[in-house]
């Protein structure tokens, strides 16, 4: 800070603001990177949890009203959804975001990387 010959401050210099600013993007610039991931990894853990709701779901549901659900997920389009076979009834229809991807499904030694496949839920 500047200060006059009575020792009263002027305020700041330049070189001082471009310091200031300069320390201020550095550290805005370090923290982006982990922020950015960290909302990432927030979507991410949302949609595992909202599939995970919707199996469970799917299962309780077969138990209580004692038919078949079924649990559909089609890899091309990114979505899943509920439904009962018997009465060609889909309950429940969700794109998932468009961050996150359904890469493939794997049971067994098989492994589908494309199109839709259905897990079978029984009363």
């Amino acid at each position: 800070m500047n200060s006059n010959i009575k020792g009263e401050a002027n305020g700041f210099t330049l070189l001082e603001l471009v310091l200031v600013l300069l320390l201020m993007s550095l550290i805005a610039g370090l923290t982006l990177p982990f922020v950015v991931s960290t909302l990432d990894r927030i979507k991410l853990q949302s949609e595992v949890r909202q599939i995970a709701s919707a199996l469970h779901f799917a299962r309780s549901e077969a138990i209580s009203k004692k038919t078949l659900f079924t649990f559909n997920i089609d890899i091309d389009k990114n979505q899943y959804w509920l439904a009962i076979p018997k009465q060609e009834e889909v309950t429940q229809s969700k794109p998932v975001d468009e961050t996150v991807r359904i890469l493939d499904y794997q049971k067994g030694d098989e492994t589908l990387t494309e199109g839709a496949f259905m897990i079978l839920f029984y009363p």
